[in-house]
């Protein structure tokens, strides 16, 4: 063997062990990550459980002395004033308890078939007030020929209401809010669209408007309040019925799109056929 062959071979085992050590720190690292991923995991269903439990018996007492005729209406307006803050607390701590039973594979689905459009309207029934106050113009378009999913009832109705309570927070007084269906790839799937003329998403954020605690800049976060988890359990909820959810937007104070696709209750149907 020649000198510069010995000293190939010792180049190439020194490269090999190199490459073995790397290996075992990404191993370690990487179980290290999991560990610590597990341990918030079940720190934060722990923290949900015990946020959740006083915010009832409050929102419970709240709505008693709103409805009470014997207070004052300054002390009913004062009770409708926290039963709504707790609401949104309550509100928060779903979010995180949604997001806690994905992580860890316990989200439930009692599914059954859907009319999304009588649910729609459902939906936005309860934003009435909101959409009274702000001087919102709100448009359904109802274009699909089929809107029957196969949905959990509860889930569907959390996923519109946040969509449309969504463009509704952040759409400025006088906007102007479209949901349209219709149906698409060979009448297969329910599209729908939430569109709104309100602040509008960067494009650099795009693609992380989704993520968990992420709601973009400070000065949104400092306007609008919130923890930003809304859209993350979202999208979670959509997946989780084989859906999909996208966002769309041209900029800062253009508007936003966001776009729910679910598969049609029939197509489903015939899946299982085949």
């Amino acid at each position: 063997m020649s000198l510069e062959e010995d000293r190939l071979r010792q180049a190439l085992a020194a490269s090999e062990e190199r490459l073995q050590s790397t290996l075992s720190d990404l191993a370690a690292a990487r179980r290290e990550a999991g560990e610590a991923n597990m341990a918030r995991d079940r720190f934060l269903a722990m923290l949900v459980h015990e946020l959740r439990m006083p915010l009832t018996p409050i929102l419970i007492m709240a709505q008693i002395l709103e409805d009470d005729p014997l207070l004052s209406s300054w002390h009913r307006d004062t009770a409708a004033t926290i039963r709504r803050n707790v609401e949104l607390e309550a509100r928060l701590v779903d979010d995180l308890l949604n997001l806690a039973r994905v992580a860890h594979g316990k989200l439930e689905l009692a599914l059954t078939e859907i009319d999304v459009a009588g649910k729609l309207r459902e939906v936005l029934a309860g934003f009435d007030h909101q959409v009274h106050q702000k001087g919102l113009t709100v448009t359904l378009r109802l274009e699909a020929a089929d809107h029957r999913v196969r949905a959990d009832p509860v889930r569907l109705y959390q996923i519109l209401s946040n969509l449309i309570h969504n463009a509704i927070k952040f759409t400025p007084a006088a906007g102007r809010i479209t949901v349209r269906s219709k149906n698409t790839w060979g009448a297969r799937r329910l599209i729908l669209t939430v569109a709104d003329t309100g602040i509008g998403i960067e494009r650099s954020l795009l693609e992380r408007i989704f993520q968990p605690f992420e709601q973009g800049d400070g000065e949104i976060t400092r306007r609008f309040g919130g923890l930003g988890l809304g859209l993350a359990v979202c999208k979670s909820l959509v997946e989780a019925h084989r859906g999909t959810l996208t966002a769309r937007s041209a900029g800062r104070g253009k508007g936003a799109t966001f776009t729910l696709g679910l598969p049609l209750a029939a197509a489903q149907a015939r899946n299982a056929q085949d």
